[in-house]
């Protein structure tokens, strides 16, 4: 979902998931068959969005800025899903129409106003941008088919699963950051009861699925031709042009961004009303072909370079959970249920091993000699929570030495056929016991050290007080390449403890309700102060020697004013005051703002305005929207015309944040239009 719509929800309206209006065909074999028919249809054009860099000549002159203004785009997702008997199916139909998109004439039109003549590497670099950006697709993103029955349920095709609290797996849908990532496979799920004891085991395998087309951006993720992808968006070969007419140099072969990882896993646990223990365990095999690739390149020489890589396909190094191509995670948990509605806890300890690093050296016979070294890491994880009448109170606390996110087999680096903004997409995600919207800077959960306890205090039925304090020290925040938790490299002349920072996050708050729930008001100020162990010497960057390496206050609030009978405001935003001394030399501020009047059920009419102060960024953007909602499923156009939202205007890029997943949204500025429909 792209930010506008999330923002819309925020405000308060009903989302566009609620009830659905399915279908029921009795009397179908003895059996009731149920229809569920739902489509969200997209609509939109981006004008300039002002990030084109200042200046003039060749090194301004950046593709990535110039091919993202003055085009449409027409996506659509079509869902359907049918309930029979004990079975369960559903489809979901992913497609993308571009107009308007940069050619090669306008991009000779650019070259050449911006440096005065043509230029052909710089009309191939625009060609490269393009290559796996903007292109039609249409394919089946999900389809599953499942069967339950009590004690068993089983599941083929798409489906979504964690284990534990995600230390282990994570693949979930995250309509925030339009992320949505299932397994493609088998899941079964069997549970009994033996008196007071309850057991359950589940068992999945298949290969991970991720949202194939990334709707800010318009890339298109593309596979390496699993058959269990059928339909999927396939890669085209890239051909340089030799001069001003349609000569071809050369070619690139077509060579996917990702390659299928495949997982096996399995969960068990059993208890009573008392506690419950239990034990997950999972294997990664990526599909890597690097030993292949170097045997390759030895054999046929440098020359040979893009055909091994095309035939035989391995991805840079990255981080180094994406270095090895087989990975073992496992945890075991026990969790407390809540104890005479007072007390309940949760602890999960959990271990990784990173096996088959990616081969970096082969002999004359092609076997490897040199690989990346294993690598083995641990995670503790636990919270409690205390609940005595009008005080409430949680504790979470961690402990991850060298523990990393399973990151996506992803070719974020090839031009042409890269595809950097899938960069976010993992299996795992380690709880960060932080605030939901921290956005963090390097890796620092891969080694860190800390919690947070939080105390909310009820002074009415429709008032309370809140307040949390955070500390935690990480060694992996300054370096994000430190997998071995170093406190610091003496090779380079580092004094103990220059790669560890320690951080405060602290932060009060209040929420007050009228008498009916119809008017509201949520506010908390906070700041978030990150420092070096040992301070940063003067350089370019610091005129003085300091020890800040990030800090950070906010305001954040969401308002509800009921004004008459249907008529309501809603305002939800926040202020930031952000220093980084390595992003910019002088703290700089942001925030984002929306304005609502609500006509219940049925209207909303909403004015945005988003800035930021920080140099080289425009400093405003405006927007305004308006949704719709029938809420009359029971004629066809109630149905057809269920949700319509229009949203014209700006918004500014930005890194968004969600418990720990983090990506980059690119600024917007245009209109788009977005029909949801249910039958």
């Amino acid at each position: 979902m792209h930010r506008g719509a999330a923002l819309v929800l925020a405000l308060g309206l009903a989302p566009s998931a609620a009830v659905a209006h399915a279908v029921e065909i009795p009397a179908v074999a003895g059996e009731t068959l149920t229809l569920d028919l739902s489509n969200t249809t997209e609509l939109g054009y981006h004008f300039d969005n002002r990030n084109t860099p200042e200046g003039e000549g060749r090194a301004a002159l950046r593709p990535e800025n110039r091919v993202d203004d003055g085009y449409g785009e027409w996506t659509n997702r079509l869902y359907l899903q049918a309930w029979w008997w004990r079975l369960q199916a559903g489809l979901r139909l992913d497609s993308a129409v571009y107009f308007g998109v940069l050619g090669r004439a306008e991009a000779q039109e650019i070259i050449v106003q911006e440096i005065g003549g043509p230029d052909l590497d710089l009309e191939n670099s625009f060609g490269r941008e393009l290559h796996s950006r903007y292109n039609d697709v249409l394919y089946p993103a999900k389809l599953w088919i499942g069967y339950s029955q009590p004690h068993l349920e089983l599941v083929v095709g798409d489906f979504y699963a964690q284990m534990g609290r995600g230390l282990v797996l994570s693949v979930r849908k995250i309509d925030e950051l339009g992320v949505d990532t299932t397994v493609r496979g088998t899941k079964l799920v069997l549970d009994d009861d033996a008196g007071p004891v309850k057991a359950k085991a589940t068992l999945l395998g298949g290969q991970m699925n991720p949202v194939r087309l990334d709707l800010p951006t318009g890339r298109i993720l593309h596979g390496a031709g699993s058959p269990l992808f059928f339909g999927f968006p396939v890669a085209r070969d890239f051909a340089y042009y030799a001069g001003a007419k349609d000569a071809v140099a050369s070619v690139d072969p077509a060579r996917p961004s990702y390659l299928e990882d495949t997982v096996l896993g399995a969960t068990i646990e059993a208890g009573t009303r008392y506690g419950v223990l239990g034990a997950n365990g999972l294997v990664l095999l990526r599909s890597a072909q690097s030993a292949a690739q170097l045997a390759c390149i030895g054999a046929g020489g440098a020359a040979a370079r893009q055909q091994c890589a095309l035939g035989h396909p391995s991805f840079d190094l990255q981080e180094p959970s994406r270095a090895h191509d087989l990975v073992h995670n496992f945890s075991g948990w026990l969790r407390i249920p809540q104890l005479a509605r007072t007390l309940d806890g949760y602890v999960e300890v959990a271990g990784q091993q990173l096996l088959e690093g990616r081969v970096l050296g082969v002999d004359a016979a092609g076997g490897p000699i040199r690989r990346v070294d294993p690598s083995t890491g641990y995670a503790v994880y636990a919270n409690v929570n205390f609940v005595r009448g009008p005080l409430s109170a949680s504790l979470e606390g961690k402990q991850y030495r060298s523990f990393f996110p399973l990151g996506a087999n992803i070719d974020n680096a090839s031009k042409g056929f890269g595809a950097p903004e899938f960069s976010a997409v993992a299996y795992s995600q380690p709880p960060t016991a932080e605030s939901i919207w921290v956005e963090p800077l390097g890796s620092p959960d891969v080694c860190n050290t800390g919690g947070r306890g939080r105390v909310d205090f009820r002074l009415t039925e429709h008032a309370k007080i809140y307040g949390w304090v955070g500390r935690y020290a990480s060694w992996t925040e300054i370096d994000p390449t430190n997998a071995a938790c170093a406190s610091a490299r003496p090779e380079l002349g580092q004094r103990p403890d220059a790669l560890r920072t320690d951080s405060w996050d602290l932060s009060v708050g209040g929420e007050l309700d009228s008498e009916r729930r119809r008017s509201h008001a949520w506010a908390w100020v906070g700041t978030r102060l990150v420092d070096r162990a040992v301070a940063a010497p003067a350089s370019a960057e610091l005129s003085e020697s300091s020890s800040a390496f990030y800090r950070e206050g906010y305001v954040r609030y969401d308002l509800g004013l009921h004004l008459t009978g249907p008529l309501s405001l809603s305002s939800l935003g926040f202020h930031r005051r952000r220093y980084e001394p390595g992003l910019a030399p002088e703290p700089w501020h942001e925030g984002e703002n929306y304005l609502s009047l609500n006509w219940a059920p049925n209207f909303a009419f909403i004015f945005g305005y988003e800035y930021q102060t920080r140099p080289g960024a425009e400093p405003h953007y405006l927007s305004g929207a308006v949704e719709v909602r029938s809420k009359r499923s029971d004629v066809w156009w109630g149905q057809l015309l269920d949700t319509a939202r229009l949203f014209v205007g700006q918004r500014r890029a930005a890194l968004r944040c969600v418990g720990g997943t983090c990506r980059l949204f690119p600024a917007f500025e245009g209109a788009r239009v977005e029909l949801v429909s249910r039958f």
